[in-house]
């Protein structure tokens, strides 16, 4: 049965990458200049998204100002590193918005920053932390004993498909280090420009970019050497947030055509560390979902119970996750994949 594989954060996370949220304080620390900038965008998401939670929680309370009548916030909520870069580049492109001709005005924090450090100074810090990305997510070879346990994924049949939404290097790693041959079908985006098939090697398709991509000036795609990883190289090719995912610029909307296509013919899918919050993918995985019975799911997680939960609010995959077809493993990503190999698919 012709399998199709998807990889969320969680995948990576026994690498000893950092998690979305975690990454963000780690890109904090790391800043030399923008802390200030960072400082304000951070805790202005905070205080958005605990109002949101709040509000959630305590429908009838509206306010937020009055004490004793407004919802209780919850100022250490964490922001996840795509959140974060969203918006600073919201901010950076804020007057090129559609919606800023609504705008009577910014936050004037925002001119502040603009008038001390230049009306550019949140394009420049989106770009500074953009590249503090490369030091938290790229591995070196040195690195890969860290990653040995996704062989399972590449010890498979020619001419599978792994698509990934994670924008680390571990399952090319991996596949250095074992000997797999993997293609990232870059090379005939490049040549083609346009949606492209699967080969007989093991692909694996980076759904919204790496961070070790670059466009060259034509538009291709570039692939940046273990060597070539240092400070000063231009910004990855990679995308950020839920909304920014379906840009039509580079090979990501013919990626994204390409999943659609081998879902179609997959009787089966393995879905391994992802979070269920990116409505496009959940929309493939519906479609695909709804349009057969005999279909199989295996997810793998760190907690059959959070699985389950988060399964149950998406729909992904109908009302009953405890359905025929539907199989969680929540031990981990490692021991997961060691017992779908073994014989749970």
């Amino acid at each position: 049965m012709r399998t199709t594989v998807l990889l969320g954060a969680g995948a990576s996370k026994e690498a000893d990458l950092p998690t979305a949220y975690e990454a963000t304080s780690r890109i904090y620390d790391g800043l030399q200049e923008g802390k200030l900038q960072a400082s304000y965008v951070i805790h202005a998401l905070r205080f958005q998204k605990s109002r949101h939670q709040a509000l959630r929680r305590f429908p009838h309370l509206t306010g937020i100002e009055k004490e004793g009548d407004a919802a209780p916030l919850d100022y250490d909520v964490p922001i996840d590193m795509e959140e974060f870069v969203e918006a600073v580049s919201m901010i950076a492109a804020r007057r090129r918005l559609e919606v800023s001709a609504f705008v009577q005005e910014w936050d004037e924090t925002i001119e502040v920053f603009e008038k001390g450090w230049g009306s550019d100074t949140f394009d420049r810090f989106r770009q500074e932390i953009t590249k503090k990305l490369s030091d938290l997510f790229l591995l070196r070879k040195a690195d890969s004993s860290r990653v040995l346990y996704l062989a399972p994924l590449l010890n498979r049949e020619q001419g599978s498909c792994i698509f990934t939404l994670n924008y680390d290097n571990t399952v090319e790693i991996c596949a250095q280090q074992i000997g797999a041959k993997i293609d990232l079908r870059i090379d005939a985006w490049n040549r083609d420009r346009q949606g492209t098939s699967c080969t007989n090697a093991i692909n694996l398709i980076k759904l919204h970019g790496s961070l070790d991509w670059m466009r060259a000036a034509n538009g291709s795609i570039q692939t940046i050497p273990e060597e070539g990883f240092k400070e000063g190289n231009p910004e990855p090719c990679i995308i950020f947030g839920r909304g920014n995912k379906l840009t039509a610029e580079g090979p990501f909307l013919d990626f994204l055509g390409l999943l659609k296509h081998e879902l179609s013919v997959s009787g089966q899918v393995l879905i391994v560390g992802y979070s269920f919050r990116d409505d496009h993918i959940n929309e493939h995985l519906k479609t695909w979902w709804n349009s057969g019975t005999r279909f199989r799911v295996t997810v793998v997680g760190r907690s059959i119970e959070r699985l389950r939960k988060t399964l149950q609010s998406v729909k992904v995959f109908g009302e009953d996750v405890e359905r025929r077809g539907i199989v969680l493993l929540g031990a981990g990503t490692e021991a997961g994949l060691k017992q779908w190999a073994s014989g749970a698919r």
